[in-house]
Protein backbone atom coordinates (compact mmCIF):
# COMPACT_ATOMS: atom_id res chain seq x y z
CA UNK A 1 0.00 0.00 0.00
CA UNK A 2 0.96 3.56 -0.85
CA UNK A 3 1.73 6.30 1.95
CA UNK A 4 -0.99 7.82 0.87
CA UNK A 5 -3.55 5.39 1.61
CA UNK A 6 -1.66 4.50 4.67
CA UNK A 7 -2.08 8.16 5.78
CA UNK A 8 -5.83 8.06 4.78
CA UNK A 9 -6.84 4.89 6.36
CA UNK A 10 -4.79 5.92 9.20
CA UNK A 11 -7.17 9.49 9.47
CA UNK A 12 -10.59 7.66 8.52
CA UNK A 13 -10.00 4.63 11.56
CA UNK A 14 -8.77 7.81 13.96
CA UNK A 15 -12.26 10.35 12.61
CA UNK A 16 -14.24 7.07 13.34
CA UNK A 17 -12.90 6.34 16.36
CA UNK A 18 -13.31 10.31 17.67
CA UNK A 19 -16.60 10.28 16.72
CA UNK A 20 -17.84 7.07 18.41
CA UNK A 21 -15.86 8.54 21.52
CA UNK A 22 -17.66 11.78 20.99
CA UNK A 23 -21.34 10.17 20.61
CA UNK A 24 -20.63 7.85 23.46
CA UNK A 25 -19.46 11.28 25.81
CA UNK A 26 -22.13 13.30 25.08
CA UNK A 27 -24.65 10.02 25.87
CA UNK A 28 -22.83 9.01 28.87
CA UNK A 29 -23.05 13.57 29.92
CA UNK A 30 -26.92 13.52 29.02
CA UNK A 31 -27.53 10.56 30.84
CA UNK A 32 -25.52 12.18 34.38
CA UNK A 33 -28.14 14.99 33.31
CA UNK A 34 -30.87 12.98 33.55
CA UNK A 35 -30.10 11.16 36.76
CA UNK A 36 -29.00 14.08 38.38
CA UNK A 37 -32.21 15.82 37.18
CA UNK A 38 -34.30 12.62 38.88
CA UNK A 39 -32.73 12.45 41.84
CA UNK A 40 -33.32 16.29 42.50
CA UNK A 41 -36.81 16.07 41.50
CA UNK A 42 -37.38 12.43 43.99
CA UNK A 43 -35.95 14.39 47.00
CA UNK A 44 -37.84 17.41 45.83
CA UNK A 45 -41.24 15.69 45.68
CA UNK A 46 -40.67 13.55 48.52
CA UNK A 47 -39.72 16.49 50.52
CA UNK A 48 -43.28 18.82 50.22
CA UNK A 49 -44.88 15.19 49.73
CA UNK A 50 -43.71 15.06 53.62
CA UNK A 51 -44.31 18.91 54.55
CA UNK A 52 -47.89 18.45 53.05
CA UNK A 53 -48.97 16.09 55.79
CA UNK A 54 -49.88 18.35 58.48
CA UNK A 55 -51.79 20.92 56.38
CA UNK A 56 -53.65 17.98 54.25
CA UNK A 57 -54.89 17.20 58.05
CA UNK A 58 -55.51 20.35 59.19
CA UNK A 59 -57.34 21.71 56.05
CA UNK A 60 -54.59 24.42 56.06
CA UNK A 61 -54.88 24.92 52.11
CA UNK A 62 -53.19 28.14 52.44
CA UNK A 63 -49.91 26.93 53.88
CA UNK A 64 -49.65 24.43 50.97
CA UNK A 65 -50.13 27.47 48.61
CA UNK A 66 -47.14 28.55 50.42
CA UNK A 67 -45.27 26.05 50.28
CA UNK A 68 -45.61 25.85 46.47
CA UNK A 69 -45.31 29.27 46.09
CA UNK A 70 -41.95 29.84 47.72
CA UNK A 71 -40.59 26.39 45.64
CA UNK A 72 -42.08 27.65 42.36
CA UNK A 73 -39.08 29.94 42.54
CA UNK A 74 -36.37 27.44 41.46
CA UNK A 75 -36.16 28.59 37.35
CA UNK A 76 -36.48 24.85 36.14
CA UNK A 77 -39.32 24.21 37.84
CA UNK A 78 -42.76 24.31 35.24
CA UNK A 79 -45.40 23.57 38.26
CA UNK A 80 -46.43 22.04 41.40
CA UNK A 81 -49.33 20.45 42.03
CA UNK A 82 -51.11 19.18 45.65
CA UNK A 83 -54.01 17.06 45.07
CA UNK A 84 -56.10 14.99 47.63
CA UNK A 85 -57.57 11.55 47.51
CA UNK A 86 -60.93 12.90 46.20
CA UNK A 87 -58.59 14.15 43.14
CA UNK A 88 -59.61 17.90 44.32
CA UNK A 89 -56.47 20.20 42.71
CA UNK A 90 -55.98 22.15 46.83
CA UNK A 91 -52.55 23.78 45.66
CA UNK A 92 -51.10 24.50 42.01
CA UNK A 93 -48.89 26.91 41.09
CA UNK A 94 -51.38 27.36 37.99
CA UNK A 95 -54.24 29.09 40.22
CA UNK A 96 -56.49 28.63 37.62
CA UNK A 97 -56.72 24.79 37.83
CA UNK A 98 -56.60 24.93 41.73
CA UNK A 99 -60.54 23.86 43.16
CA UNK A 100 -60.62 22.08 39.87
CA UNK A 101 -60.53 17.67 39.39
CA UNK A 102 -57.61 16.00 38.33
CA UNK A 103 -57.77 14.06 35.77
CA UNK A 104 -54.97 11.81 36.21
CA UNK A 105 -54.71 8.79 38.89
CA UNK A 106 -52.76 9.19 42.39
CA UNK A 107 -49.51 7.15 42.23
CA UNK A 108 -49.05 4.66 45.31
CA UNK A 109 -45.13 5.08 45.51
CA UNK A 110 -42.82 7.90 43.70
CA UNK A 111 -42.95 7.96 39.85
CA UNK A 112 -41.13 9.72 37.04
CA UNK A 113 -42.05 10.49 33.58
CA UNK A 114 -39.02 11.64 31.61
CA UNK A 115 -40.66 13.36 28.66
CA UNK A 116 -39.03 14.70 25.78
CA UNK A 117 -38.83 18.60 27.27
CA UNK A 118 -40.64 18.04 30.57
CA UNK A 119 -39.63 15.42 33.44
CA UNK A 120 -42.71 15.11 35.91
CA UNK A 121 -42.04 13.40 39.38
CA UNK A 122 -45.41 12.17 41.09
CA UNK A 123 -45.22 11.39 44.97
CA UNK A 124 -47.82 9.86 47.11
CA UNK A 125 -48.72 11.91 50.37
CA UNK A 126 -49.25 8.95 53.55
CA UNK A 127 -51.13 9.55 57.13
CA UNK A 128 -51.30 6.92 59.24
CA UNK A 129 -50.49 4.74 56.16
CA UNK A 130 -53.73 5.63 54.71
CA UNK A 131 -52.78 7.69 51.02
CA UNK A 132 -54.36 11.36 51.43
CA UNK A 133 -53.05 12.69 48.30
CA UNK A 134 -50.33 13.48 46.13
CA UNK A 135 -47.78 15.60 44.80
CA UNK A 136 -46.64 16.32 41.34
CA UNK A 137 -43.41 18.46 40.08
CA UNK A 138 -42.76 18.96 36.08
CA UNK A 139 -39.76 20.20 35.90
CA UNK A 140 -38.69 22.29 32.15
CA UNK A 141 -35.74 20.13 30.32
CA UNK A 142 -34.74 23.27 28.41
CA UNK A 143 -31.38 23.88 30.52
CA UNK A 144 -30.73 20.56 30.01
CA UNK A 145 -31.18 20.36 26.62
CA UNK A 146 -29.26 23.37 26.09
CA UNK A 147 -26.27 21.93 27.79
CA UNK A 148 -26.31 19.22 26.11
CA UNK A 149 -26.54 21.17 22.73
CA UNK A 150 -23.82 23.31 23.93
CA UNK A 151 -21.48 20.03 24.44
CA UNK A 152 -22.85 18.73 20.83
CA UNK A 153 -21.56 22.22 19.30
CA UNK A 154 -18.37 22.32 21.10
CA UNK A 155 -17.77 18.82 20.32
CA UNK A 156 -18.31 19.73 16.67
CA UNK A 157 -16.38 22.57 16.55
CA UNK A 158 -13.02 20.71 18.01
CA UNK A 159 -13.64 18.11 15.38
CA UNK A 160 -13.86 20.77 12.81
CA UNK A 161 -11.11 21.82 13.86
CA UNK A 162 -9.33 18.67 13.89
CA UNK A 163 -10.04 17.94 10.38
CA UNK A 164 -9.01 20.71 9.14
CA UNK A 165 -6.14 20.44 11.07
CA UNK A 166 -5.35 16.74 9.94
CA UNK A 167 -6.13 18.44 6.06
CA UNK A 168 -3.27 21.13 6.36
CA UNK A 169 -1.17 17.86 8.11
CA UNK A 170 -2.15 15.79 4.84
CA UNK A 171 -0.90 18.71 2.68
CA UNK A 172 2.20 19.59 4.32
CA UNK A 173 2.71 15.71 4.56
CA UNK A 174 2.26 15.67 1.04
CA UNK A 175 4.72 18.55 -0.53
CA UNK A 176 6.94 18.15 2.13
CA UNK A 177 7.42 13.99 2.07
CA UNK A 178 5.07 11.99 -0.22
CA UNK A 179 6.49 14.08 -3.66
CA UNK A 180 10.21 14.87 -2.71
CA UNK A 181 10.36 10.85 -1.54
CA UNK A 182 9.03 10.76 -5.19
CA UNK A 183 11.34 12.77 -6.86
CA UNK A 184 14.33 11.38 -4.79
CA UNK A 185 13.29 7.51 -6.07
CA UNK A 186 12.99 8.75 -9.67
CA UNK A 187 16.68 10.58 -9.81
CA UNK A 188 17.59 7.21 -7.80
CA UNK A 189 16.54 5.33 -10.57
CA UNK A 190 17.86 7.04 -13.48
CA UNK A 191 20.72 7.33 -12.48
CA UNK A 192 24.04 6.60 -14.99
CA UNK A 193 27.60 7.08 -15.41
CA UNK A 194 26.82 9.99 -16.99
CA UNK A 195 24.65 12.00 -14.62
CA UNK A 196 26.27 10.83 -11.41
CA UNK A 197 28.29 14.76 -12.42
CA UNK A 198 24.77 16.09 -11.75
CA UNK A 199 23.06 16.71 -8.35
CA UNK A 200 19.56 15.57 -8.15
CA UNK A 201 18.71 18.89 -6.13
CA UNK A 202 16.90 19.60 -3.03
CA UNK A 203 13.19 19.07 -3.64
CA UNK A 204 10.63 22.13 -3.47
CA UNK A 205 9.26 22.48 -0.21
CA UNK A 206 10.59 19.43 1.27
CA UNK A 207 11.76 18.81 5.02
CA UNK A 208 14.80 19.03 6.51
CA UNK A 209 15.06 15.25 6.76
CA UNK A 210 14.45 15.30 2.94
CA UNK A 211 16.85 17.40 2.19
CA UNK A 212 19.61 15.48 4.09
CA UNK A 213 18.33 12.17 2.21
CA UNK A 214 18.81 14.50 -0.96
CA UNK A 215 22.76 15.58 0.33
CA UNK A 216 23.41 11.90 1.44
CA UNK A 217 22.01 10.72 -2.56
CA UNK A 218 24.06 13.31 -3.94
CA UNK A 219 27.33 11.95 -1.81
CA UNK A 220 26.35 8.69 -2.55
CA UNK A 221 26.17 9.85 -6.27
CA UNK A 222 29.78 11.19 -6.22
CA UNK A 223 31.47 8.46 -4.31
CA UNK A 224 29.84 6.09 -7.01
CA UNK A 225 31.66 8.48 -9.69
CA UNK A 226 35.04 8.16 -7.63
CA UNK A 227 35.00 4.72 -7.19
CA UNK A 228 33.51 4.31 -10.91
CA UNK A 229 36.71 6.43 -12.00
CA UNK A 230 38.77 4.36 -9.80
CA UNK A 231 37.39 1.27 -11.51
CA UNK A 232 38.59 2.94 -14.98
CA UNK A 233 42.11 3.54 -13.88
CA UNK A 234 42.65 0.45 -12.50
CA UNK A 235 41.29 -1.18 -15.49
CA UNK A 236 43.70 0.94 -17.40
CA UNK A 237 46.82 0.51 -15.25
CA UNK A 238 46.10 -3.08 -15.63
CA UNK A 239 45.54 -2.93 -19.60
CA UNK A 240 49.28 -0.94 -19.48
CA UNK A 241 50.75 -3.53 -17.57
CA UNK A 242 50.26 -5.86 -19.52
CA UNK A 243 51.26 -3.83 -22.75
CA UNK A 244 53.94 -2.85 -20.88
CA UNK A 245 55.20 -6.09 -20.46
CA UNK A 246 54.86 -7.34 -24.04
CA UNK A 247 56.66 -3.50 -24.96
CA UNK A 248 59.65 -4.80 -22.99
CA UNK A 249 59.76 -7.45 -24.57
CA UNK A 250 58.91 -7.03 -28.31
CA UNK A 251 61.08 -3.80 -28.50
CA UNK A 252 63.70 -3.66 -25.66
CA UNK A 253 65.23 -6.60 -26.93
CA UNK A 254 65.27 -5.65 -30.99
CA UNK A 255 66.33 -2.10 -29.94
CA UNK A 256 69.40 -3.36 -28.05
CA UNK A 257 70.06 -5.54 -31.00
CA UNK A 258 69.85 -2.50 -33.50
CA UNK A 259 71.96 -0.57 -31.37
CA UNK A 260 74.44 -3.04 -30.96
CA UNK A 261 74.85 -3.39 -35.21
CA UNK A 262 74.68 0.33 -35.18
CA UNK A 263 77.61 0.22 -33.19
CA UNK A 264 79.42 -2.31 -35.19
CA UNK A 265 78.74 -0.13 -38.69
CA UNK A 266 80.08 2.75 -37.36
CA UNK A 267 83.70 1.34 -36.97
CA UNK A 268 83.71 1.01 -40.99
CA UNK A 269 82.49 4.60 -41.37
CA UNK A 270 84.52 7.39 -42.01
CA UNK A 271 83.89 10.45 -39.74
CA UNK A 272 81.40 13.15 -40.62
CA UNK A 273 80.37 11.07 -43.39
CA UNK A 274 76.70 11.21 -44.74
CA UNK A 275 76.46 7.11 -43.62
CA UNK A 276 77.98 8.41 -40.17
CA UNK A 277 74.63 10.95 -40.11
CA UNK A 278 72.41 8.72 -40.63
CA UNK A 279 73.76 6.53 -38.27
CA UNK A 280 73.90 9.37 -35.70
CA UNK A 281 69.96 9.80 -36.25
CA UNK A 282 69.15 6.17 -35.97
CA UNK A 283 71.29 6.37 -32.27
CA UNK A 284 69.16 8.84 -31.78
CA UNK A 285 65.68 7.73 -32.38
CA UNK A 286 67.15 4.74 -30.62
CA UNK A 287 67.63 7.09 -27.64
CA UNK A 288 63.79 8.56 -27.93
CA UNK A 289 62.20 5.22 -28.28
CA UNK A 290 64.11 3.87 -24.88
CA UNK A 291 63.20 7.17 -23.46
CA UNK A 292 59.37 6.63 -24.57
CA UNK A 293 59.62 2.83 -22.68
CA UNK A 294 61.12 3.97 -20.07
CA UNK A 295 58.10 6.36 -19.12
CA UNK A 296 55.65 3.89 -19.87
CA UNK A 297 57.13 1.12 -17.67
CA UNK A 298 57.58 3.87 -15.14
CA UNK A 299 54.12 4.19 -14.95
CA UNK A 300 53.12 0.70 -14.84
CA UNK A 301 55.44 0.04 -11.97
CA UNK A 302 53.44 0.02 -8.92
CA UNK A 303 56.23 0.61 -6.30
CA UNK A 304 54.98 -0.29 -2.35
CA UNK A 305 55.27 2.78 -0.06
CA UNK A 306 56.96 2.99 2.67
CA UNK A 307 54.92 4.54 5.72
CA UNK A 308 56.07 6.64 8.37
CA UNK A 309 55.30 9.53 10.70
CA UNK A 310 56.07 12.32 8.03
CA UNK A 311 56.33 16.55 8.76
CA UNK A 312 54.76 17.60 5.80
CA UNK A 313 56.64 21.07 6.47
CA UNK A 314 59.73 19.32 6.25
CA UNK A 315 59.15 17.73 2.55
CA UNK A 316 58.16 20.74 1.66
CA UNK A 317 61.20 22.73 2.42
CA UNK A 318 63.28 19.86 0.67
CA UNK A 319 61.53 20.03 -2.00
CA UNK A 320 62.31 23.84 -2.36
CA UNK A 321 65.85 23.45 -1.20
CA UNK A 322 66.42 20.42 -3.85
CA UNK A 323 64.81 23.32 -6.44
CA UNK A 324 66.10 26.34 -5.38
CA UNK A 325 68.80 26.48 -8.21
CA UNK A 326 66.62 26.13 -10.87
CA UNK A 327 63.96 28.87 -9.76
CA UNK A 328 67.08 30.84 -9.55
CA UNK A 329 67.98 29.94 -12.91
CA UNK A 330 64.43 30.79 -14.34
CA UNK A 331 64.05 33.92 -12.14
CA UNK A 332 61.08 31.98 -10.29
CA UNK A 333 60.39 33.72 -6.95
CA UNK A 334 58.39 31.44 -4.53
CA UNK A 335 57.06 32.42 -0.89
CA UNK A 336 55.92 29.25 1.54
CA UNK A 337 53.54 29.92 4.11
CA UNK A 338 53.84 26.68 6.38
CA UNK A 339 51.17 26.52 9.37
CA UNK A 340 53.11 25.34 12.22
CA UNK A 341 52.49 22.40 14.64
CA UNK A 342 51.57 20.52 11.79
CA UNK A 343 50.10 17.28 12.83
CA UNK A 344 52.43 13.79 10.99
CA UNK A 345 51.40 12.17 8.41
CA UNK A 346 51.58 8.72 7.59
CA UNK A 347 53.06 8.68 4.64
CA UNK A 348 56.41 7.56 2.14
CA UNK A 349 58.88 10.92 2.21
CA UNK A 350 60.24 9.60 -0.76
CA UNK A 351 57.53 9.60 -2.83
CA UNK A 352 55.38 12.43 -0.93
CA UNK A 353 58.82 14.78 -2.23
CA UNK A 354 58.46 13.49 -5.50
CA UNK A 355 54.92 14.31 -6.28
CA UNK A 356 55.75 18.14 -4.93
CA UNK A 357 58.59 18.25 -7.17
CA UNK A 358 56.31 16.87 -10.34
CA UNK A 359 53.49 19.85 -8.87
CA UNK A 360 56.15 22.86 -8.80
CA UNK A 361 57.88 21.86 -11.65
CA UNK A 362 54.92 22.20 -13.83
CA UNK A 363 54.14 25.41 -12.08
CA UNK A 364 57.76 26.52 -13.15
CA UNK A 365 57.47 25.08 -16.76
CA UNK A 366 54.13 27.10 -17.18
CA UNK A 367 56.02 30.18 -16.92
CA UNK A 368 57.43 29.34 -20.17
CA UNK A 369 54.13 29.59 -22.17
CA UNK A 370 53.35 33.19 -20.60
CA UNK A 371 52.85 35.48 -23.48
CA UNK A 372 52.04 38.43 -21.11
CA UNK A 373 55.48 38.20 -19.06
CA UNK A 374 53.55 38.83 -15.78
CA UNK A 375 55.26 38.11 -12.71
CA UNK A 376 57.08 34.60 -12.43
CA UNK A 377 55.52 33.59 -8.39
CA UNK A 378 54.84 30.17 -7.13
CA UNK A 379 53.26 29.81 -3.53
CA UNK A 380 52.97 27.02 -0.95
CA UNK A 381 51.07 26.71 1.61
CA UNK A 382 50.01 24.09 4.26
CA UNK A 383 47.05 23.92 7.05
CA UNK A 384 45.60 21.46 8.80
CA UNK A 385 41.49 20.86 7.94
CA UNK A 386 39.94 18.00 10.22
CA UNK A 387 41.59 14.71 10.02
CA UNK A 388 43.55 16.03 7.30
CA UNK A 389 47.03 17.79 6.45
CA UNK A 390 46.14 20.20 2.97
CA UNK A 391 49.38 21.68 1.05
CA UNK A 392 48.01 23.96 -1.47
CA UNK A 393 50.89 25.08 -4.75
CA UNK A 394 49.44 28.43 -6.25
CA UNK A 395 51.41 29.81 -9.48
CA UNK A 396 50.11 32.60 -11.62
CA UNK A 397 51.43 30.57 -15.02
CA UNK A 398 49.48 30.29 -17.75
CA UNK A 399 46.78 27.99 -16.62
CA UNK A 400 44.89 24.92 -17.73
CA UNK A 401 42.17 25.38 -19.98
CA UNK A 402 38.45 24.16 -19.12
CA UNK A 403 37.74 21.30 -21.39
CA UNK A 404 41.11 19.99 -20.69
CA UNK A 405 40.87 20.33 -17.07
CA UNK A 406 39.01 17.22 -15.89
CA UNK A 407 41.95 14.97 -18.15
CA UNK A 408 44.72 16.59 -16.84
CA UNK A 409 45.94 13.55 -14.36
CA UNK A 410 44.88 11.28 -17.12
CA UNK A 411 47.87 9.00 -18.19
CA UNK A 412 49.49 10.16 -21.43
CA UNK A 413 47.81 13.32 -21.87
CA UNK A 414 49.76 16.84 -22.05
CA UNK A 415 49.43 19.59 -22.99
CA UNK A 416 53.25 20.18 -23.28
CA UNK A 417 54.86 19.59 -26.93
CA UNK A 418 58.05 17.31 -25.44
CA UNK A 419 55.56 16.06 -22.44
CA UNK A 420 54.80 12.12 -21.60
CA UNK A 421 52.21 12.71 -19.75
CA UNK A 422 52.98 10.68 -16.68
CA UNK A 423 53.52 13.07 -14.24
CA UNK A 424 50.53 14.48 -12.79
CA UNK A 425 49.15 10.87 -13.44
CA UNK A 426 51.95 9.46 -10.81
CA UNK A 427 51.06 12.14 -8.48
CA UNK A 428 47.93 11.25 -8.32
CA UNK A 429 48.18 7.45 -7.87
CA UNK A 430 50.94 8.19 -4.99
CA UNK A 431 48.51 10.27 -3.04
CA UNK A 432 45.69 7.89 -3.41
CA UNK A 433 48.12 5.20 -2.15
CA UNK A 434 48.54 7.39 1.25
CA UNK A 435 44.49 7.14 1.05
CA UNK A 436 44.48 11.11 0.57
CA UNK A 437 43.29 13.52 -2.33
CA UNK A 438 44.98 15.83 -5.33
CA UNK A 439 42.42 17.88 -7.11
CA UNK A 440 42.74 21.38 -8.83
CA UNK A 441 40.76 24.10 -6.79
CA UNK A 442 41.09 26.48 -9.40
CA UNK A 443 42.62 27.37 -12.88
CA UNK A 444 42.34 30.36 -14.88
CA UNK A 445 44.14 32.91 -17.30
CA UNK A 446 45.77 34.27 -13.79
CA UNK A 447 47.26 30.71 -12.67
CA UNK A 448 46.50 27.53 -11.37
CA UNK A 449 45.92 26.34 -7.81
CA UNK A 450 46.08 22.48 -6.62
CA UNK A 451 45.93 20.91 -3.03
CA UNK A 452 47.01 17.59 -1.92
CA UNK A 453 44.93 16.97 0.68
CA UNK A 454 46.75 13.76 3.50
CA UNK A 455 44.97 11.83 6.80
CA UNK A 456 46.80 12.49 9.79
CA UNK A 457 48.23 10.07 11.87
CA UNK A 458 47.78 9.88 15.90
CA UNK A 459 51.46 10.06 16.49
CA UNK A 460 52.35 13.39 17.13
CA UNK A 461 55.73 14.51 15.14
CA UNK A 462 57.44 15.50 18.40
CA UNK A 463 57.48 12.43 19.88
CA UNK A 464 58.29 10.11 17.08
CA UNK A 465 61.29 11.63 16.00
CA UNK A 466 62.79 12.27 19.33
CA UNK A 467 63.17 8.76 19.47
CA UNK A 468 64.86 8.61 16.51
Amino acid sequence: MRIQGKVILFFTVFFVLLLSQGAFFIAHEQTIFQREMEEKGVILAENLAELSKEPLMNYQFGRLINQIESIKGKTDISYISIVNEHYMVLADTRKNLEGWTYSGTLVSSTKLDFGRNMLVVQAPVYILDVQRGMVEIAFALDVLNKKIRENIFIFLLFFFFEVLAAVLFAIVFEFQLVRPLDHLAKAVIDVTPDSLIHPIGKPVHSSVEIKRVSRAIDQMKTNLKQAHEEIISKTKLATMGKLAANFAHEIRNPLEAISGSVEILSYDVEYKSEKASYLSIIREEISNLNDYLENFLEFTRVEPVQLSSVDVNRAVNDTLLLLRPLCSKKNVMYDSNLKEGLPVCLADLRQLKRVLLNIILNSIESFENNAKKREKKINISTDVVGEHVNIEVADSGVGIEKDVRDKIFDPYFSTKANGFGIGLAISKRIIEQHKGRIVILDSSKAGTRMRISLPVHEVEFEEEYSNS
